[in-house]
């Protein structure tokens, strides 16, 4: 090839120019599956003792539950990209053995059953809402010192069909 002639993707080989044609689309691909995942900003706090993460949603280790009560209340964080319409979790009961293995899980609610939005509606991306659960008759804790935790399918988690609009601003 002349020094004085540009290189070009139309002076290339016919094979050459099937190669760079193959190799741009495979880089617009992985950049289009990287921006994909989820940022940590976004997710949460990872370095949160008191949060675990479920993917979707993230869940405060601390919960509320007085003597008597037929609820638990759970402060769920929406780690995905639609507002959450509804969520149906199991609510397990359990204890700890001496060396802090958990164990004797005993589920407490019904996961038919969906939570209900305490403070906010709707639950939009990356926001903190509290959501209530109902527990079952029989299983509401006398004593609220026990353990619980939450588990929730993906399947479990309804978002909604159109976004709601965002609260106005005030000036």
């Amino acid at each position: 090839m002349p020094a004085h002639r540009k290189l070009s993707s139309n002076n290339l080989h016919p094979d050459i120019r099937h190669v760079w044609k193959r190799s741009v689309l495979f880089l617009f691909a992985a950049i289009a599956c990287l921006s994909a995942l989820p940022v940590d900003a976004q997710t949460g706090n990872a370095d949160d003792k008191d949060w675990v993460s479920l993917g979707l949603i993230s869940y405060d280790k601390k919960y509320r539950i007085r003597p008597g009560d037929d609820f638990i209340i759970f402060n769920i964080q929406n780690n995905a990209s639609k507002t959450i319409t509804n969520l149906y979790a199991w609510i397990y009961k359990y204890q700890e053995d001496d060396e802090g293995k958990p164990g004797k899980f005993l589920l407490v609610n019904n996961p038919h059953r969906g939570g209900t939005i305490i403070n906010r509606v709707p639950h939009r991306p990356g926001s903190r809402t509290e959501w209530r659960f109902p527990l079952m008759r029989g299983n509401a804790p006398q004593d609220p010192k026990g353990l619980f935790t939450l588990r929730a399918s993906p399947k479990s988690i309804l978002f909604a069909k159109t976004e709601p609009p965002r609260p106005a601003q005030k000036k």
